[in-house]
């Protein structure tokens, strides 16, 4: 069967998954406090993670969190939808993280079997969801017809694992399954908004007609949720994923020295939107100003050939490296012999990025262009520096301005350390993501949603 649709699902095993990748993780980790007691039946207890094609190199985050959360002693089931073809530069604990995790596809013969009678019994109503599915057009509807059985599956998992909550980080195609799973009897779930609606397809309202929880990543996100689809306060929890705010922390940070070259950095994809050759301008800039600059490039993707063709354009190619993707220890090296992180991302689909919290966490002043969520992640001038999208002077003049005072310097990266201590760390976010999970668990109807 050709799955219809869901670019996000495809499997290599089964029905083999369980949540020990995540528990033991977990229970290596530094330990949490226990929640305090409250009512039982409003209680976080298993909880569902689907990320989709896990394992990726951006899907550490989620999976802090996911930690996170079991080290409060909630177990974690990890899901996905399908399994990545490619897997380079992916951080070896995701890969070995993949080996328990529950893939929907393609179909376990066991969970399709055992999600036939709410198929039977409870078919229509996933029907019904896909034909209001108006934005899609007759065609991408029918074509998702197939998804069904995949939900069918899916609501059959989760309920063998008696989950309370599926949390999805997607707001794609993965929102149409893992509504339908609810519709056929699976658990209350919540759609993670990583960015601009727009990058997501169509049909937000139907897609978030039945969600317990939306999880925008900033404010910006938010504000669309409520401003296009109506979407209540109290269906909201506007957060990012946090970091490890000790390991990142725990570098040591001095300005540069006198006659060090100057060593910026960037963390992304090799994605046009990602706007390097902003950061490129930049360097051409600074050296013509004189200054001994050196610029990092981590990440991989298709766009590695356009970009170096524009540095040697530029002139800045023995000032500029592409170090490919790295995992967790290559990219904390990296942070670590840095003295500016530059995000000079352009256009839509950031919100607030991992790597700009990672940057601040351990203390390395930022430049970061106005986009998504970063003016709420940075105060200018205090804890880093925003700089217009597209302009590769702005950022030229943001990084001298560091630089040149060794003592500014020092008071933004102690301001975005504190920062990220105090709002970025995993263990805060992830109070707060339970704490939001469960007094939606303790206001939804008893009996189970329909689409009619």
């Amino acid at each position: 069967m050709q799955l219809p649709c869901v670019d996000e699902a495809r499997s290599a095993g089964g029905a083999t998954a369980t949540a020990k990748a995540i528990d033991h993780a977990a229970s290596t980790s530094k330990p949490t406090p226990a929640r305090s007691s409250g009512d039982a039946a409003k209680q976080l207890r298993i909880m569902g993670l689907l990320i989709t094609d896990f394992p990726g190199q951006t899907h550490v985050a989620m999976w802090r969190l996911g930690r996170a959360i079991a080290r409060r002693g909630i177990k974690v089931v990890p899901i996905s939808t399908k399994r990545p073809t490619d897997t380079a530069g992916v951080h070896p604990f995701l890969l070995e993280a993949a080996e328990g995790t529950y893939y929907v596809w393609p179909p376990s013969a066991k969970w399709v079997l055992r999600g036939t009678p709410s198929l039977l019994t409870r078919g229509w109503r996933a029907i019904g969801y896909l034909m209001r599915c108006k934005e899609s057009g007759w065609a991408k509807r029918f074509k998702r017809l197939p998804m069904i059985v995949l939900a069918a599956g899916l609501a059959a998992r989760c309920r063998a694992e008696r989950m309370d909550f599926l949390l999805v980080h997607s707001f794609a195609e993965a929102a149409h399954l893992v509504t339908m799973s609810r519709l056929l009897g699976g658990p209350a779930y919540g759609l993670r908004l990583g960015g601009d609606l727009d990058v997501y397809g169509v049909d937000h309202l139907s897609k978030t007609r039945h969600a317990a929880l939306l999880v925008p990543a900033a404010e910006n996100n938010a504000d669309e949720l409520r401003d296009r689809i109506r979407i209540d306060d109290d269906r909201l929890l506007t957060t990012w994923l946090g970091v490890d705010a000790d390991r990142f922390g725990a570098i040591e940070r001095v300005p540069p020295r006198p006659g060090e070259a100057v060593r910026m950095l960037t963390v992304a994809r090799l994605n046009y939107t990602k706007g390097h050759r902003y950061a490129f301008q930049a360097v051409r800039l600074l050296a013509d100003r004189g200054v001994d600059v050196r610029y990092d490039v981590v990440g991989s993707g298709d766009y590695l050939t356009t970009l170096q063709t524009e540095v040697a354009e530029m002139g800045v190619a023995e000032r500029v490296t592409f170090h490919g993707a790295k995992d967790e220890a290559g990219v904390l090296a990296a942070l670590r012999e840095a003295h500016v992180f530059v995000l000079p991302s352009i256009g839509q689909g950031e919100a607030s990025p991992v790597a700009l919290c990672e940057a601040m966490a351990s203390g390395l002043p930022a430049v970061a262009t106005v986009i998504g969520g970063t003016p709420q992640m940075i105060a200018d001038g205090v804890d880093g520096r925003l700089v217009p999208q597209e302009d590769g002077d702005a950022i030229a003049d943001a990084v001298e301005g560091l630089i040149a005072d060794p003592q500014r310097w020092l008071s933004v990266s102690e301001a975005a350390k504190r920062r990220g201590a105090r709002e970025f760390d995993t263990a805060i976010v992830a109070d707060r993501v339970v704490g939001a999970i469960e007094r939606r668990l303790a206001g939804l109807p008893a009996e189970e949603p329909t689409d009619g």
